[in-house]
């Protein structure tokens, strides 16, 4: 849906950090059906909410959609059918400046502004 998986990997292991070196984000949905396009708003969306203070250039993100290949499954407990459901999307952002070559660091923002320049 967006980014580049082999690149975000590669920074990830390429970081010289321990514990948390990512946030994974995942979003589920109920509808039975969801259309690619909107698939790809959601992502559009999220992506602009969630990355409002930061640069194109100074982040990494990858996203992907883990579409089930079987829209039901046998349940032998209850004798009966177990709908899965469409969609668990997942978003992956490494903590990593790409421009500064540093861990990223998470700054409130206000009205478009770094917390900096809050007074």
């Amino acid at each position: 849906m967006a980014g580049d998986l082999k690149l975000t990997d590669a920074i990830i292991n390429g970081m010289d950090k321990q514990g948390e070196r990512y946030l994974h984000i995942t979003l589920a949905f109920k509808e039975d059906e969801i259309s690619p396009e909107l698939l790809q708003a959601i992502t559009d969306e999220f992506r602009q909410f969630a990355m409002t203070a930061y640069a194109l250039d100074k982040y990494s993100f990858y996203a992907e959609a883990h579409l089930p290949r079987l829209k039901e499954k046998l349940h032998q407990p209850a004798n009966g059918r177990v709908h899965r459901a469409q969609a668990a999307y997942s978003h992956v952002i490494p903590e990593y400046n790409l421009l500064s070559i540093e861990p990223a660091e998470s700054k409130p923002v206000r009205q478009g502004r770094s917390a900096d320049q809050i007074p």
